[in-house]
């Protein structure tokens, strides 16, 4: 029996499959600008939002399922949207992670380096009291971790004064001394030590996932929490209707036998 002829649609999903292979293989070594790129090419598959029914959901997840048995990325398939990919410039991650008063004070302390000496506007300029490196020491921790803390506290003080040579003494002072300094301090020392931390181990070192596993596990996480969330609510619909609808039969089978029983009277 002769051997059945590709359709035009086998055709087409042969050819997506091979883009798609490709696509996959370069994914992984590319920048979160150019994966962004990349998923503008592919088929953008809509995700379940809040308020889709019950059908709309299922015909969603089915889709989604069929690219996740075909090995592909969930995130690249759905263009991203919903875990675009985290800067890799540590210092980014960082203040973006800082609190309000961090991040003022560090970003003011940053333009004050970065500014040319005779441009610089005197009202934003952050500059701190001289510390007096002999006089102002105190006892430090030391157990290994509080002794850690306080050496990059150190680290960071060094530069904020231009120093070489601070000490977690000098750290510890500061701390009880010169608490509205703390802020900036630890703003540095969390800039320098995840500096240090991605380029000791690189881009997995962030638990262990590249960029694209991270938007990928992200995606589906929030692709399920939605589902679940619509499946819950129409479920509990499709409960208040049928209740409705037995309570509703039960009054009208009431009036039945009340007919049914003035008629035999």
């Amino acid at each position: 029996m002769a051997a059945d002829l590709p359709t035009r649609e086998t055709k087409r999903d042969r050819e997506e499959q091979q883009h798609s292979d490709r696509l996959e293989d370069g994914a992984a070594g590319l920048d979160p600008i150019d994966l962004l790129a990349l998923s503008q090419d592919l088929r953008i598959i809509p995700i379940p939002e809040d308020g889709d029914d019950l059908e709309t959901t299922a015909q969603k997840m089915e889709d989604l399922a069929k690219v996740v048995r075909g090995g592909n990325s969930l995130a690249l398939y759905t263009g991203l949207k919903l875990a675009p990919p985290q800067p890799q410039n540590p210092e980014e991650i960082v203040v973006a992670e800082m609190s309000l008063q961090e991040r003022t004070m560090y970003n003011a302390w940053k333009r004050s380096r970065e500014s040319d000496q005779s441009s610089r506007d005197p009202s934003t300029v952050y500059v701190p009291r001289p510390f007096d490196w002999d006089a102002n020491v105190a006892p430090a921790p030391t157990g290994a971790h509080s002794r850690k803390k306080f050496a990059e506290r150190a680290a960071a003080m060094d530069l904020i004064w231009g120093h070489e040579g601070a000490t977690p003494e000098h750290a510890s002072w500061l701390t009880f001394h010169r608490t509205g300094l703390l802020p900036l301090v630890n703003a540095i020392a969390k800039v320098t030590r995840r500096t240090k931390h991605m380029k000791d181990h690189g881009p997995k070192s962030q638990g262990g996932l590249s960029d694209m596993e991270a938007a990928e596990l992200e995606t589906i996480r929030q692709t399920i929490t939605v589902a679940e969330r619509n499946r819950s609510r129409e479920l509990e619909r499709i409960r208040t209707m049928t209740r409705t609808i037995a309570e509703s039969v039960t009054i009208l089978k009431s009036r039945v036998h009340d007919l049914e029983r003035g008629t035999s009277e």
